[in-house]
Parts: C-alpha cells; structure tokens; sequence
C-alpha cells in the first residue's frame, strides 16, 4: 500500500490526548443535600476512581481510537499496490445535440442526466487517474485535456452548454482515441442517446463503454424540412416547402401554423400515421417578404423542431426605361411583371436613376453605358461588339442549361426570324447559340456594368408568343437586380454557409445627389471607393454576440448550433474615401446599406428528432461493466469512521459504556 499524504499519520498523535482525557481522575463536587436516603446509589454510580480502574471499560475508550485511525488513515489517502500500478485515463465524449435536450428522464434532460454521472465519475478518480472531457455535437470540441483535478473537471461539466446541432462521433473517437494512445488502461466512455448513424458500429469498438439516455417509446413530431423562395413565373408569389415527421409507433394529430410577420398565413391539421412523414410543397403570395415562421402545436419531449423559420426576400420596384420607337411585345412583357415601373422614350435619356434598367430596342449608342443594359435586336456596332450581317431563320443548336438566366426556359423549339453576325470584343456568358455559332443570347458583367444582349427579332418569328419570353425577360430583370442572390435558403444547425456580406457595405454617392450621368459613368465608376467591411458582429437568437472577419466580403460562417435567426451587422471602422471635387455633399447623399443580414436557422435532422432510444445489445460494454462507479479508498475509510462514531453514541445512551 502507498501513501499519498504520509504527513497526515501525524494526526495519530491526537491519541495521546485521548488517553489522558480517558485516564484522567475526576474530582468530585461538594455539594450539600437534604437527605442520604439515595446516597448510597448516587455514590456508586460517582464514586472516585483510580488510574487502573478506569481501564475497566476499554470499549469507549477503543472506539475512540479506532475513529482517530480511521479518519488518520483516511487523510493520507491510501492506494493499493493494484491501483498506483493501474493508472486510469478516461476519455468522456459528452453527447449535447438536440435530442439530448428531451425531457423523457427524471432530471430536467438528458443532457443533465448525463452531467450528474459525470459528475459521480468525477468523485470516484484517484489521485493518480487523469480524465479528459469532449463535447459532441457536429464537431467535436475538447472541454478539458487530461487532468486529475477534480474541480476544474466539475467546473468543466457545468459549462457545457445544449445545442440544437446534429451529433458526429467519428471525430469524437478519433480524438479521444489519440488521448489514449499507448496508455494500457485507457477507456473511452460514450454518453449518449445513441441518435446518430452507425452507433452499434462505434459502440462496439474497443476501450469504449457507453452509456444511454432515454426513452425506448419516447414519442415526438417535429419539422424536418422548411424551405422558401420567390415563384419564378410570379414574382410576388412564393412558395414553401414543409415536412413534418411522426416520430412515433402511434398515430397522431397537431396543426401546422404558419406566419408572416406574425400575420396568419395558413393552419393544417395533421393526421399522422406511426412513421409517416407529410411533406408538401404551398402556394402564397405576398409582396412584402419578411420572416416566415411554422409552428407545431403540439407539446413533446423536444421542443427546438417544433418551430422553423425562413426569410422571404422583400421585393423592390424596377424602374425600366425602354428605348424604342415602339414595341408592343416589350411594353406587354414588362407591364405584365409585377413591381415593373416602365417608362417609355424613343432615344436614349442623358440621366438615369441609379439601380434603373436601362433597355434598348434596335438602338444602341457607340459605348454602352455602366450600370445595367438590356440590348434587344442590336442593329450598329458597340465598344463591346461589331455587327455583321444578317443570317435568316437560325436554329438555336446550344443552350446553357446551367445559367439562372436560362432558368425554366427552352429556346431549341423557337423560330426565329433573323439574327445577325456578332464579333465580340470582349469575354461573354454565352447562354444560348445558334447552328452556325452564332451568339442569340449572351451576358457580360464587369465591375462597372451588367450587360444581356438578345440578338434576335421581334418582329417575325414566335419567340414574343412563346411562354419562354417572358420568363427570359422575368429572369434578366432578376438578375440585374440581384434577386437570384437573396434568395437565402433555411440552414440547417451543424452546418457552415458561406455569406457574401457585400450587402452591409456602405457605399459611397455618385456626384448628382438623384441622377447618374451616363456620360461620366464609367469615369465615376472607376473613381469609386468603397468602404472594405471586415469585422463583422454575429448575433444569436439567445442574444449573445461575436465577431467574425469576412475578407473580400466573403464570410465563412458555422457551425451554427441553435434554432432561430441569426443576425449579421458590420462594425463601424474607418472607411477610405477618396477625394473627390465633385461629392462635397457625399455625406448626405450615401446610398444607405443593409443594417442586418438574417439568417434562419432550423434543425432539419430526422436523426435528432426521432427520440426513441435503442436498446444496447449485450455485446456491447456498459459503462456499469467499467467499474468506474467505486470509490477511493478513503471515502470507506471515512464511512466506517462515521459508523463507529454512531455506535459509540448508541453503546454510550444504552449505559454499556462510561
């Protein structure tokens, strides 16, 4: 046996003190009284005694000595030979998904079911046993490394906080098993609910014991999928993709409520067979856009998939101005768009709003202006192409599919009336060609400008009667606006997005305080500066905040680990403007950023929201088979000593002892 505090064996010497205080003689007290009628009983209960005959009773006298030896013995912390050679090193791997958050156990949940085990492993190390503590959600995050110190261990427990993220042990195991790499009595203990994929192969594997949280029929219905965006073929429409999941061996019923912007947009009942997962895409419309929440009236063991959000874009007027001498087809496509603000003038306009379309019809200029330019049937040559003859009928022979400018359209069934031979001086997207390479639709977009040229008639021909011509018209306005990238898909926890942060960027005023000079546009345009935003502030739907650097407005963000919305906003920093004789009144005629990025944030895990736990076949290792549930061997020491000291107090009330 070894001692790990042999000091304390000076505590022993606390006998000598009890032996005198045992041995000492008692004077007794004179004190006067009205009779001796019970003198003589009184006397021999209190008679005077000498030094050996004290020694008459040893048994209080050896229970005293027995409770100092013990609580000695205890203080020096006493190890057998079998423990100081058998050093421990334990590895926890922490469950703290989202389904560890269920309610089904006697402590408020799982998780804390867990962390109160955890805790009494704790108690149980030795002085010589180290433990490490890894929190398991879609990555694995090390709490604590390996240490024998019992309160930064419990101090580490207590910090580990829920999520709503799914669970990956692979990585986990991977790090845990690098920790005890080499150590000949190194173990690795699992706790969890098991809801994560191949958890009997992981289970099963060697030095690893597990121990599970939960219910076998615990019930829930969760939302595992939410999703929105803008209907193509209706701007102000959207549409919504929902799925619900019973996960449960019973049928049940709840009621799926959606809103907008706290408005009621729509309320299912659902009907659920065991098992059943309802998905089904709806229809709305609205022009406003905001944040579009669905909720499960229903109460069950998890709360974080009874709610999901998605944000629906908001829709801002497009001001076109189309340069015609008159098209019937161009003005009906474009009236026939919502949110379309059409002007009409027959040559080209010397100012233009600043985010306008500007669109020519047969009339092109010898520059093409910056900003953005839609070019229907160019007739003369420009500083971005030569025209060259007129070729009839073309057949288109290529198209690119890939392109959201081709989005829900096909040009290979069209007839066309004519086309003309296009030299281009510059790199182009070629969306859709000919049989003899010639460019029909194009796009070409720089710094400066956004440009989509469709090289065809009118006049003749049935593209203008085709359906696809104003879907192609709908897609180019979308596209010049930036409608395509706002469209902000539902994430789901665990994950990382990457986030083009550019919106958050304040930009600095063109030189007129309502009006863009076409003329000086591409001077402006290269002379602008613009603010670099790179710290960037991340709030959490529980309110707490963090700061990110996005480089070249690009920000990688996640894993994100609660349900809700997430809020992106710029620092303020110096910016570098430059100088400029011309925007003496910059300052008052900024064009204002996005104050916020949101971000919806869903748990979109099946795994997660089946509660159910399975059952741990007989092969695998329990955490009971561990042994890790004894206690040092003070602890017993100390146990004992509390004992005799009760049946010391019992022998002394029965008068068995003095």
């Amino acid at each position: 046996m070894t001692l790990t505090s042999p000091a304390a064996l000076f505590w022993f010497l606390l006998a000598i003190p009890i032996v005198v205080f045992y041995l000492l003689k008692i004077r007794l007290r004179r004190v006067p009284v009205s009779t001796t009628m019970f003198w003589n009983q009184i006397y021999e209960e209190k008679k005077p005694r000498s030094i050996w005959q004290q020694l008459r009773h040893l048994l209080s006298l050896l229970l005293q000595l027995l409770f100092l030896a013990l609580l000695a013995l205890a203080l020096t912390d006493p190890l057998f030979f079998w423990e100081t050679n058998q050093k421990r090193r334990l590895v926890i791997l922490l469950d703290h998904s989202a389904s560890m958050q269920a309610n089904d156990v006697s402590s408020s949940n799982r998780l804390d079911a867990a962390k109160d085990d955890i805790h009494d492993m704790i108690r149980t190390l030795r002085s010589r046993d180290d433990m490490a503590l890894i929190a398991v959600g879609a990555t694995a995050e090390v709490v604590t490394g390996l240490t024998g110190h019992h309160r930064t261990l419990h101090r580490a427990v207590d910090n580990i906080a829920p999520t709503d993220q799914p669970t990956d042990f692979n990585e986990a195991l991977e790090l845990a098993r690098s920790l005890i790499e080499g150590h000949p009595n190194g173990d690795i203990v699992l706790m969890t609910d098991g809801g994560f994929a191949k958890f009997e192969e992981l289970a099963a594997q060697e030095q690893v014991f597990t121990q599970l949280y939960g219910k076998t029929d615990t019930s829930n219905i969760g939302i595992t999928q939410f999703q929105i965006r803008r209907n193509l073929m209706d701007p102000v429409g959207y549409e919504v993709l929902v799925e619900v999941v019973n996960q449960s061996d019973k049928a049940a019923e709840t009621r799926l409520e959606m809103e907008l912007e706290n408005d009621i947009v729509d309320v299912i009942p659902l009907k659920l067979e065991p098992n059943q997962t309802w998905s089904k895409v709806l229809e709305y419309t609205s022009s406003t856009g905001g944040i579009l929440t669905a909720t499960l009236d229903q109460e069950d063991a998890l709360a974080s998939d009874n709610e999901a959000y998605a944000i629906l874009s908001q829709l801002r007027p497009q001001e076109v101005i189309l340069v015609s001498e008159g098209n019937r087809y161009l003005e009906q496509v474009f009236n026939a768009i919502p949110l379309v603000e059409l002007e009409l003038v027959n040559k080209q306009p010397k100012f233009v709003p600043e985010n306008s379309i500007l669109v020519f019809h047969r009339q092109t200029p010898d520059t093409i202006p910056s900003g953005n330019v839609l070019v229907i049937e160019p007739i003369s040559s420009t500083n971005l192409w030569t025209i060259g003859e007129k070729e009839s009928s073309p057949l288109i022979a290529s198209q690119n599919k890939e392109s959201k400018l081709m989005a829900h359209v096909r040009l290979d069934n069209v007839l066309l009336s004519e086309a003309r031979q296009i030299e281009l001086k510059t790199e182009i997207e070629e969306l859709a060609s000919s049989v003899g390479e010639i460019p029909i639709f194009f796009s070409h977009e720089d710094d400066y400008q956004k440009v989509i040229v469709l090289n065809a008639s009118l006049e003749e021909g049935d593209l203008p009667l085709r359906t696809a011509f104003p879907i192609l018209m709908s897609n180019a306005l979308n596209w010049f606006s930036g409608t395509e990238s706002e469209f902000l898909e539902s994430v789901a926890t665990g994950s990382v997005k990457q986030i083009n942060v550019s919106r958050l960027e304040p930009h600095q005023a063109e030189p007129t305080s309502t009006t863009t000079p076409i003329e000086a546009s591409t001077v402006a345009s290269s002379e602008r500066v613009t603010s670099k935003v790179t710290k960037i502030r991340l709030t959490s739907p529980e309110k707490t905040e963090e700061e990110l650097i996005a480089q070249n407005n690009q920000l990688w963000l996640g894993p994100l680990n609660q349900v809700g919305l997430w809020k992106l906003a710029a620092i303020p920093s110096s910016t570098e403007i430059m100088d400029d004789s011309n925007s003496e009144s910059a300052d008052t005629t900024a064009s204002k950023p996005d104050t916020t990025i949101e971000i919806a944030c869903n748990l979109s895990n099946s795994r997660e929201s089946d509660l159910r736990v399975a059952e741990l076949s007989d092969s695998l290792r329990k955490l009971q088979q561990a042994g890790f549930s004894f206690s040092p061997f003070w602890f017993y020491l100390i146990l004992f000593a509390t004992i005799f000291t009760c049946v010391e107090w019992y022998l002394y009330q029965r008068r068995w002892i003095d």
